[in-house]
């Protein structure tokens, strides 16, 4: 079975639609979870999707039996970005046999961003937090060492599969801008 970890839907979209449209029904047996969802059997399932804002809620159940997922993909890995998080913690404890972290957000963000999709895909292989903040984010970010810049660099290369702006250019929709006009009262104005 496999578990898919994604956003939650905009607000301006109806949740089923967006469901449907990010996974389509396999022989039909996809669970669908949202906040009222109380009970279900992991066992007969093929897919469940699940939004990040009710991870740490609903992956408890999963602890309780001793299951483990086929495949566990995280859509907008950057949800898991900061690992102190109750989401970022909780999605860490299931157990699947392959992993995938899928985002478009620059790994060059953050050091600490990526330790934490690393220990999501591969727990320690970028050892501890402790271990990588003292031997590769602190000599790489405060003395510019390129030496552990390129240490690093050759540790996460092999699995990230990544492709530049410039090369699907093409291939990206139109930017689509909303324009939003917002009435504040006199309190909320004198704040600003």
């Amino acid at each position: 079975s496999t578990l898919v970890l994604f956003p939650d839907p905009d607000p301006e979209l109806q949740a089923t639609n967006e469901l449907e449209s990010a996974a389509p029904t396999s022989n039909g047996k996809i669970l669908l979870f949202f906040m009222f969802y109380s009970s279900f059997e992991v066992c007969a399932l093929l897919t469940v999707l699940l939004y990040y804002s009710q991870a740490h809620n609903y992956i408890e159940k999963f602890l309780y039996k001793p299951f483990k997922f086929e495949y566990i993909v995280l859509d907008e890995a950057q949800y898991i970005k900061n690992q102190a998080t109750k989401n970022a913690r909780a999605v860490k404890e299931l157990h699947g046999t392959h992993r995938f972290a899928l985002t478009g957000t620059p790994i060059e963000n953050s050091l600490a961003e990526l330790w934490s999709i690393f220990d999501f895909l591969m727990p320690e292989y970028l050892y501890s937090y402790h271990y990588f903040k003292t031997n590769y984010e602190t000599p790489i970010l405060k003395i510019m060492n390129e030496n552990k810049q390129q240490e690093l660099k050759k540790l996460i290369t092999p699995f990230i599969l990544r492709r530049n702006k410039k090369d699907v250019l093409t291939e990206l929709p139109e930017k689509i801008e909303k324009h939003y006009q917002l009435n504040l009262m006199k309190k909320k104005i004198s704040c600003i």
